[in-house]
């Protein structure tokens, strides 16, 4: 009886820290996200192909935006965005040069703008399933307790 009772604390222990894991990382997406407040039209000065790992390429923007009447400048890695090889990068690094592009800051820190404002969605279905299934195994072990599994 007593093995029984470790391991549901065992598995609820778990469920609850993949849990809080899930959910610190969904809110510091939804923060990133919400914190990327103001828009502005970027200029985009340079396109370049870095390889970010073997067998995994990127594509870098180094652009230059007006934020407060004064111009900053940086570059971006599209982190959503890799290859297997550079030519299929430089396929659609070739589509990307003909677009225009806003680009989105915090309106405090515009040093710190992104070309891409992506929702983590993925991220908040993580959290809610680990969320029911945290509560599921606790009201399984609840069951569990009552009927003396």
């Amino acid at each position: 009886m007593a093995d029984i009772k470790k391991n549901w604390s065992i598995l609820l222990l778990g469920t609850l820290v993949l849990t809080l894991y899930l959910s610190v990382r969904f809110a510091a997406g939804a923060y990133q996200y919400i914190n990327l407040n103001e828009r502005s039209v970027a200029e985009i000065l340079d396109w370049k192909i870095e390889e970010q790992k073997k067998d995994k390429f990127s594509i870098v923007a180094k652009y230059q935006f007006i934020a407060k009447g004064s111009p900053v400048s940086g570059s971006y890695t599209f982190k959503k965005l890799t290859f297997l090889n550079p030519y299929a990068a430089k396929e659609t690094l070739e589509k990307m040069k003909g677009e225009s592009w806003d680009i989105w800051y915090p309106k405090k820190k515009p040093e710190k703008a992104s070309l891409q404002r992506v929702f983590p969605f993925q991220a908040m279905i993580h959290m809610i399933l680990a969320v029911f299934v945290s509560f599921y195994f606790f009201y399984l072990s609840k069951y569990a307790k009552k009927h003396q599994y």
